[in-house]
C-alpha cells in the first residue's frame, strides 16, 4: 500500500509540474465561452466580441437574384450584409471568374449554345485535397473556357422556392475585378465599407495546370486584392480602396477574410500574408477533433463549419453519409468535439502569446507565444442558413427533419455564441437578428429554439414553452428586483436564483482557465505548512481550539446543507426529463445560475477545508497520509473541472456536498460535548467510500455509453485516479480506524 501511495503522490506533482504558463492578458479573454450555459449579461451578444453575429451573403443574394451575378452582389450590399461572398475559380487562360461550382451545366445556358458542344466531357479524379475520387459526366468546365468564351453564357437562376426567374439569362459570369467593382461602388454609395469573404475554389485542382507555379491561384487571389489596395503584407502599407465607377472615389476598405476548404491552401495562405483567414470544414474528420481544432488555431482566424455538426453532431453526420475512419486516429486526436462544444473550444483557444503543448496526462496547456498576432479566440461561422421558403434540412440526418421555423433556427445559432453565418436571404435573417437583438439581448422579451438532443423545445428567458415545435410569447416573466435575468434552458421551478445567484462568475472562469497553476501552488504550500507546523509543534502542547472547530464545523455544515439543497434540485429535475440519468450524466441542458453559483462555491470551499488538516496538526492529533492526499489532490482536479463545466460535476458537488454536511454537522455537534454515538462515525466513513464507487461508475458509464456525451477525456482520467486511488485509502483507513485507532476524518 505504501508503494501505491508513492504512486498517487507522484502523479499529483506531475499534475501540477505540467501545468502551462500565465497569459499576459486576462481581461481580454471571455472565459465565459468555456460554457455557454451560465446565462449572458444583458446587453451582449455570446458571441467572442460580444457584439453582434455578423451575417455573411452566401454568393451574394441568392434567393431574390442568380447567384454570383453582379446583381446578387449588389442588392446584398444594399441589404446590408457585413459580407459579400464570391466564390472563385479559375479559367483556361488564368483569370480569376466567381462561380461556384467547377462546372456549367447547372447555373448557366451553356448546354443551349452548341457551339460549346465540343468542350462537354467526362471527368473521374481529385477535385479537393485530401478527398477521394469524383465522377462528372456530360459537363462543361470552367478551366476549358477562355474568358471570352464564358463572356457568352448567362446566369440561369435555380428555380426553388419563391426565386424568381424573371432575372434569368440577364447576367453574365462575373470576374474577381468584376465582383471588387461592384462592391467598391456600392461602399462608396452606402457610405460605409463592404466586407469581401473570396472563397477560393479547389486550389490543388486549379494549380495543377500551373506547374511552374505551384500556388498559381493564391498568388493571383493576393496579387489581384493587393491591386486593389488591399495590402497583403505587413509593412505598414495603408489600405488604399478606391471605387473605378465613381470617378476613382477613395473609399473605406472593408474587412477582408480568405476562404477555402483545402488546409495546405490555408496554411500557404498564413505563410505569406497577415490577412485573416477562414478554414471551412465539411468531412475534414481530423479537423473536428480537439487536437484538429487546436491545430487551425496555427493557420486561421476562423473556423466554419456545416451548421449541422453543431446541431445533430459530427457522428450524425458520418453515419448519415456511410463514411468510414480509423476510429484510432481520431481517438489519438482527442476525438470528435461535441456538437454543443464546438463553439465554446474554438472560442477558448487561439488566446494571443501563448502556445499549446500536450502535457503527460493529455492535456491541453498554453504558454509562449501563438503564431497568430493580434488574435483573441477562434471565431465560429457557420454555413448555410437557406430562405424561409426552402427546407432547412435542420435534423434531417436522423430520419426525420425538425419543423421548419426560422426564427427557431437562428435563435439557436445566435445562443450558442456562433460569430457569422453564410445566409441566402439577407433581409430576412437581418430582420431575425434584430428580433433576438431586442427580444433577448436588449431583455425585453423571451426567446424559444428546437433542440434536436431532447427533441423539445427548450426556452432562453423566464419563459415556460407548453407545446412541442411552436412559439410562445407569454406576458408574464419573473423579475428579481425590477429586471428581468434572462435563464439559460429549463431552470427547476422550485429554484428559481436568488439575488446573490445571479452574480456574474465570468470572472472566475478567466481566472481559473488563465491560472491553471495556482491550485498546484497552493497545494504546495499547504504541503508545506503543515508538515512543517508538524514539526513546529513535536516538542510543544497541543491547542485545544474548542470554540474555533465548533465554529468551523458548524459553519462547513450549514454550507454544505446549503449547497446539497440546491444543486440538487437541478439533478432531481433532470432525472425527472425524457432522458433521465444519461441526461443526469452527459447533457448540460438544464444547467442554471443556482448550480453554477454553488458550484463555483463548491470549487472555492476545497481551498477552505484544506484547514481541516491544519486543525489536526495543531490538535497533535495522528496524521495521515488520505488526508493531506485527499485534500490537495481534490482542490487541483476541482480547479480545473470547474471552467469546463460537465454535467458530471453536478453529481461530484452534490455526493459531497451532501456526506461533508452530515459530517461537518457530526463533529459541530461532538464539539458541543453532546453524546454521539460511535456508530455515526464509522457510518460517515462508509458513505465516503460509496462516494468514490459511485463516482466512479458515473465515469465509466461516460466511456461504456455510445451516444454522445460532454466529457473531455482528460477529465475522465483525472476523475477515475481520484475516486478509485481515493477508494483504496479510504477502505484503508476504514478497517485502520475501525480495528482500534481513531482519529478524525475530514
Amino acid at each position: 500500500m505504501k508503494n501505491f501511495q508513492t504512486i498517487l503522490t507522484i502523479s499529483l506533482l506531475c499534475l501540477g509540474l505540467s501545468s502551462g504558463g500565465k497569459l499576459k492578458d486576462p481581461s481580454k479573454f471571455r472565459a465565459d465561452k468555456i460554457s455557454m450555459r451560465n446565462g449572458r449579461q444583458v446587453g451582449k451578444w455570446p458571441t467572442l466580441s460580444g457584439d453582434p453575429i455578423k451575417i455573411m451573403a452566401h454568393r451574394g443574394e441568392k434567393v431574390f437574384m442568380p447567384e454570383h451575378t453582379v446583381g446578387s452582389y449588389e442588392l446584398a450590399s444594399i441589404e446590408g450584409a457585413e459580407y459579400v461572398e464570391p466564390d472563385l475559380v479559375l479559367t483556361k487562360d488564368g483569370h480569376l471568374v466567381c462561380f461556384h461550382d467547377l462546372t456549367l451545366k447547372t447555373g448557366t445556358d451553356v448546354a443551349l449554345l452548341s457551339q460549346f458542344d465540343h468542350k462537354k466531357k467526362n471527368f473521374t479524379g481529385v477535385i479537393d485535397e485530401g478527398m477521394g475520387n469524383v465522377t462528372i459526366t456530360d459537363d462543361w468546365f470552367i478551366k476549358d473556357f477562355t474568358l471570352d468564351e464564358l463572356k457568352v453564357l448567362k446566369v440561369i437562376q435555380k428555380d426553388v422556392g419563391i426565386r424568381p426567374q424573371r432575372f434569368n439569362n440577364m447576367f453574365g459570369i462575373p470576374t474577381f475585378e468584376d465582383y471588387l467593382t461592384t462592391v467598391h461602388h456600392n461602399a462608396f454609395r452606402l457610405n460605409k465599407s463592404v466586407g469581401i469573404i473570396p472563397e477560393l475554389k479547389h486550389p490543388m485542382f486549379h494549380n495543377l495546370d500551373y506547374p511552374n507555379s505551384p500556388r498559381y491561384m493564391e498568388e493571383l487571389v493576393l496579387s489581384t486584392l493587393s491591386k486593389w489596395g488591399y495590402p497583403m503584407t505587413d509593412d505598414g502599407t495603408p489600405e488604399n480602396c478606391i471605387s473605378p465607377q465613381d470617378a476613382g472615389a477613395q473609399i473605406k476598405c472593408g474587412h477582408l477574410i480568405l476562404q477555402s476548404f483545402e488546409l495546405e491552401c490555408i496554411k500557404y495562405l498564413a505563410q505569406v500574408t497577415h490577412r485573416d483567414r477562414m478554414m471551412l470544414i465539411d468531412i475534414q474528420l481530423p479537423l473536428l477533433t480537439y487536437k484538429g481544432l487546436q491545430d487551425v488555431t496555427n493557420y486561421a482566424n476562423y473556423y466554419a463549419v456545416w451548421k449541422e455538426l453543431l446541431y445533430t453532431g459530427i457522428e450524425a453526420q458520418i453515419e448519415a453519409q456511410g463514411i468510414e475512419y480509423d476510429k484510432n486516429i481520431i481517438a489519438e486526436l482527442g476525438g470528435f468535439i461535441p456538437a454543443r462544444d464546438i463553439v465554446v473550444e474554438a472560442h477558448a483557444l487561439g488566446i494571443p502569446n501563448v502556445k499549446v503543448k500536450i502535457t503527460c496526462f493529455g492535456d491541453v496547456k498554453m504558454e509562449g507565444k501563438s503564431l497568430i498576432k493580434s488574435f483573441l479566440g477562434l471565431e465560429v461561422g457557420i454555413y448555410t442558413i437557406y430562405d424561409s421558403r426552402e427546407p432547412s434540412r435542420r435534423g434531417c440526418v436522423s430520419g426525420n427533419c425538425d419543423p421548419e421555423n426560422k426564427e427557431m433556427e437562428l435563435y439557436f445559432y445566435f445562443e450558442m455564441g456562433v460569430d457569422g453565418m453564410f445566409v441566402e436571404n439577407v433581409g430576412e435573417a437581418r430582420e431575425i437578428r434584430q428580433s433576438y437583438q431586442f427580444s433577448v439581448v436588449d431583455g425585453n422579451e423571451k426567446a424559444v429554439f428546437w433542440s434536436h438532443s431532447t427533441e423539445q423545445v427548450q426556452e432562453f428567458g423566464l419563459v415556460k414553452i407548453h407545446s412541442i415545435g411552436s412559439r410562445s410569447m407569454e406576458n408574464s416573466t419573473t423579475a428579481f428586483e425590477g429586471e428581468v435575468w434572462p435563464i439559460d434552458y429549463e431552470h427547476p421551478p422550485k429554484v428559481q436564483p436568488y439575488w446573490f445567484e445571479k452574480a456574474d462568475i465570468t470572472w472566475w472562469k478567466t481566472f481559473m482557465v488563465q491560472n491553471p497553476n495556482l491550485a498546484w501552488y497552493s497545494t504546495v504550500l499547504y504541503l508545506i505548512t503543515i508538515f512543517g507546523l508538524q514539526a513546529f509543534m513535536k516538542h510543544r502542547d497541543s491547542m485545544r481550539l474548542k470554540k474555533t472547530l465548533i465554529v468551523w464545523n458548524a459553519s462547513l455544515a450549514l454550507f454544505s446543507t446549503v449547497g446539497f439543497y440546491r444543486v440538487g434540485q437541478e439533478l432531481l429535475y433532470k432525472f425527472g426529463k425524457p432522458e433521465g440519468y444519461y441526461g443526469t450524466v452527459c447533457l448540460r441542458e438544464g444547467r442554471n445560475f443556482t448550480t453554477d453559483f454553488w458550484l463555483l462555491l463548491f470549487t472555492l470551499s476545497k481551498f477552505v477545508e484544506l484547514g481541516d488538516t491544519i486543525f489536526i496538526v495543531l490538535r497533535k492529533q495522528q496524521l495521515h497520509a488520505l488526508q493531506w492526499y485527499h485534500h490537495g489532490l481534490v482542490t487541483i482536479v476541482s480547479w480545473k473541472l470547474f471552467p469546463w463545466a460537465e454535467p458530471i460535476v453536478v453529481y461530484y458537488a452534490v455526493i459531497n456536498f451532501g456526506i461533508h454536511s452530515f459530517m461537518y454537522s457530526y463533529f459541530a455537534v461532538k464539539g458541543l460535548g453532546y453524546r454521539v454515538p460511535d456508530s455515526l462515525a464509522k457510518t460517515i466513513t462508509t458513505l465516503q467510500i460509496l462516494q468514490m464507487v459511485a463516482n466512479t461508475w458515473n465515469n465509466l458509464y461516460t466511456i461504456m455509453i455510445s451516444r454522445p456525451c460532454n466529457r473531455h477525456p482528460s477529465s475522465i482520467l483525472w476523475s477515475l485516479i481520484i475516486y478509485i486511488s481515493l477508494w483504496a485509502l479510504f477502505v484503508k483507513f476504514f478497517f485502520k480506524r475501525y480495528s482500534g485507532t481513531k482519529s478524525k476524518i475530514n
